[in-house]
């Protein structure tokens, strides 16, 4: 029977341990890194540099949340231009800047 542990509360993320009932060994659940896109990696780039958290950022660009963290972990990796737009006016940069090396 696998259970559930709660280990850390962290700014309302929670980091949640399987484990079998009987051995209390914890079961490493392994998720295998991608290349994220470009436009992905540099909206993390710039949002840190400009001190944003993801929620600020999804304010300031009149965004969801949740799209700016898809945008992040890869799971929406072609934004529209629109997007890509409010993004780059909200963190100050330019359209190229995000979406080029």
């Amino acid at each position: 029977m696998l259970k559930i542990r709660l280990l850390t509360i962290h700014k309302k993320i929670y980091t949640l341990q399987l484990y079998h009932a009987n051995l209390y060994k914890p079961i490493t659940m392994n998720k295998s890194k991608k290349e994220l896109p470009i436009v992905c990696r540099k909206i993390r780039k710039y949002r840190k540099e400009k001190g944003f958290s993801q929620e600020k950022l999804a304010r300031t660009a009149d965004l969801s949340f949740h799209t700016i963290v898809k945008l992040e972990n890869g799971d929406t990796s072609n934004p529209t231009v629109d997007t890509v737009k409010k993004i780059a006016d909200a963190l100050e940069v330019t359209t190229d800047d995000l979406l080029n090396e």
